[in-house]
């Protein structure tokens, strides 16, 4: 069995207001673990050699940050990633990171095209973000940088935005990418990363970001399985390819003291408590969502590589183990 991915949603307050992030979407900009629970946590996990994703909100604005660092690296846990905006991070930081016994790994949030990121989170915000980029390379601490993928990236193109990044960086990083959706019947304005994605995009970021992988970029969509049979039949490998890990070793304990699927699913399976893993392997709802038994899903051959998102499928206001419709779509998979 793969190690456990525990998503750690240490607070959901931020010191950013930024349009598109699911945090702020939902409403809740305040709550806040009690490092006693993170503390726990920790203990409960200790000796599964489980990766930790440290999440928010933004994780450095949270005042046991260094506790919870410290902790984890005391109990002996091999690897940390530590979701941020980077806006925090001076040389202190950055040094004190570099320090600890523990892989970290920072994923950076930085918005494409250029001048995007500075409209969406503030004046000056690509140069905090490209700075601790450059400054993170000449220490013992790996970054990934996370960008959502709206209309105006993909009319960009992938391949042009990470040549600017790469000259921006002086280095080849690895690339997380995100889809941005709406529900259905909201707002498709656009905003300054263009409209949300709609079906007849997706091939076109299937497109991209293969053409990416065989340039040798190192990188990843990381939060839209549906996209992988497209992405198979374009060659790329299995190991660029995000498999979903709900109900099959992640899971998430939310800055409101529940444990979740994943950070952007918010359905609720168990409360923080002694021998939550215990509680949370044998929900019937962490089993469900492990065996990929959603509507439409069961009987389709692309299973294996896929499974459909389900914070994407609630997202968009459907119901959990329902479909949104358009894996149904006739010609929408490679035949």
């Amino acid at each position: 069995m793969k190690p456990f991915l525990v998503d750690i949603e240490l607070t959901r307050r931020c010191n950013m207001r930024c349009q598109g992030c699911f945090v702020l979407a939902a409403g809740d900009m305040h709550s806040q673990l009690p490092y006693g629970q993170v503390r726990s946590l920790l203990e409960q996990l200790s000796g599964r050699q489980a990766v930790l994703h440290l999440t928010g909100g933004e994780p450095f604005y949270y005042p046991a940050i260094w506790d919870v660092l410290d902790y984890a690296t005391h109990l002996g846990f091999p690897r940390v990633v530590i979701n941020t905006n980077a806006s925090l991070l001076g040389d202190a930081q950055l040094s004190r990171l570099s320090t600890l016994a523990i892989e970290v790994i920072l994923m950076v949030s930085l918005d494409g095209p250029p001048g995007v990121h500075d409209r969406i989170r503030g004046d000056g915000a690509t140069d905090s973000a490209l700075s601790v980029l450059r400054r993170v390379s000449r220490m013992n601490v790996r970054a990934v940088v996370a960008t959502a993928v709206g209309t105006g990236l993909l009319k960009f193109g992938l391949d042009a935005w990470y040549r600017w990044l790469e000259a921006s960086t002086e280095q080849r990083l690895p690339l997380s990418l995100f889809v941005m959706f709406v529900p259905p019947g909201e707002d498709h304005e656009p905003g300054p990363r263009g409209r949300a994605l709609q079906p007849e995009h997706l091939p076109h970021l299937a497109a991209q970001l293969a053409g990416l992988v065989k340039d040798g970029v190192d990188a990843v969509l990381v939060d839209y399985p549906l996209l992988n049979p497209m992405l198979e039949s374009l060659a790329v490998p299995g190991d660029r390819l995000h498999r979903c890990r709900a109900g099959r070793g992640r899971f998430c304990l939310q800055a409101d003291g529940w444990i979740t699927p994943c950070h952007p699913l918010r359905h609720r399976l168990v409360p923080m408590g002694p021998r939550v893993l215990k509680r949370l392997l044998r929900h019937p709802d962490y089993l469900r969502l492990g065996s990929r038994r959603f509507e439409h899903c069961w009987e389709c051959w692309h299973r294996p590589v896929c499974g459909h998102c389900r914070a994407v499928v609630t997202g968009r206001g459907f119901p959990l183990w329902g479909s949104d419709g358009w894996c149904r779509r006739p010609g929408f998979f490679p035949s």
